[in-house]
């Protein structure tokens, strides 16, 4: 009986033997099928924090030098300026209604020859005041970039300035190569006669004469410090020009028979004759680091003042200014 029992196990053992190898052949291929699944989702896993990775690095690998024409107020990327100082004014004092501060300013030239303006503040004077210097090449990063008001906009310029405190960098860089180029649109003073009366306008030129500040009251009974100065260039034609607030108040003294720049100067017109406003918005630049002022300076030196004249110049006065209180040094240079 045992005998029989056992000849029957083997013989179903035997018959199912081949039923049960295919059952452990698709066990072990649905098991080497869920490794190689495990194994494609690791490496999906190991791979996506490379590629995070990656733009990661773009975004924050490197500061990305800009150009002047490439920066604006939206900019989120990290950015950094390289430009020339070609100016540079001293610190001054300014207060409105609600604050009150210190601040000087530069103006800067790009390798491209595009300008624009910068403004250290408050503490940042004490940081940068020293480290700034006309005609020297820097880097400028982590400052802010902020829009100017349309309405002291000129043509062609730049439509931005920035601004610097204790936190921005400025860095001092050797000069590789570049230019004196300048793309500032400068309006010729003899071409300030068919400008349009609240035209915004550059102007570069010498400072002949001025007349002391003084306080008058305007319309709207506030009191303003106001100066009177004529600027002459090579077209051999002068124009009156009025500093208001902390620009008259400036140290004048040094200004005389030395180059100046207007920045965004507003055109008036009064009896028919056509001066120049540095109100608000205006800027107004000294020991100007460019080949124009050198060209200046040594027409200057060498012109006959009795060739120079005021652009419409068929009257005694231009918006209530009388002539006559300049001194006659105006047409006379000071040789000491």
């Amino acid at each position: 009986m045992f005998q029989y029992v056992v000849f029957f196990f083997l013989f179903w053992f035997i018959i199912n033997l081949d039923t049960m190898a295919p059952k452990k052949s698709q066990k072990n291929d649905k098991k080497c099928e869920e490794e190689k699944k495990k194994v494609e989702k690791n490496e999906e896993k190991n791979e996506k924090p490379e590629v995070k990775k990656r733009k990661s690095d773009d975004m924050t690998s490197s500061t990305i030098r800009r150009n002047v024409a490439e920066l604006s107020s939206h900019m989120v990327d990290s950015w950094s300026l390289v430009a020339r100082v070609i100016c540079k004014n001293h610190v001054k004092y300014w207060k409105s209604f609600s604050n009150s501060g210190r601040l000087f300013d530069f103006f800067l030239l790009d390798r491209k020859g595009d300008g624009i303006r910068g403004i250290v503040f408050n503490e940042g004077i004490d940081r940068y005041e020293n480290v700034i210097q006309s005609g020297q090449i820097y880097e400028f990063s982590n400052c802010r970039i902020k829009n100017i008001k349309r309405q002291f906009l000129v043509d062609d310029a730049a439509s931005i300035e920035l601004s610097f405190n204790s936190d921005s960098t400025i860095c001092k860089i050797d000069d590789d190569g570049f230019g004196e180029d300048d793309n500032t649109k400068y309006t010729c003073i003899n071409d300030i006669s068919s400008c349009d009366p609240g035209k915004r306008i550059n102007v570069i030129g010498v400072v002949t004469d001025f007349n002391s500040a003084t306080e008058i009251t305007t319309k709207a009974g506030k009191n303003v410090m106001k100066r009177d100065f004529f600027l002459v260039d090579g077209s051999c034609k002068k124009v009156l020009c009025t500093a208001w607030g902390q620009v008259a108040e400036d140290g004048f003294d040094d200004y005389k028979n030395r180059v100046v720049m207007i920045r965004s100067g507003s055109v008036n017109e009064y009896n028919g004759r056509k001066s120049i406003s540095l109100g608000a918005g205006s800027v107004l630049f000294h020991d100007i680091g460019l080949q124009q002022a050198k060209v200046l300076v040594k027409w200057y030196d060498t012109v006959n003042v009795k060739d120079i004249h005021e652009i419409e110049c068929n009257g005694t006065t231009v918006g209530g200014i009388d002539r006559k209180s300049f001194e006659k040094k105006d047409i006379v240079k000071n040789d000491g």
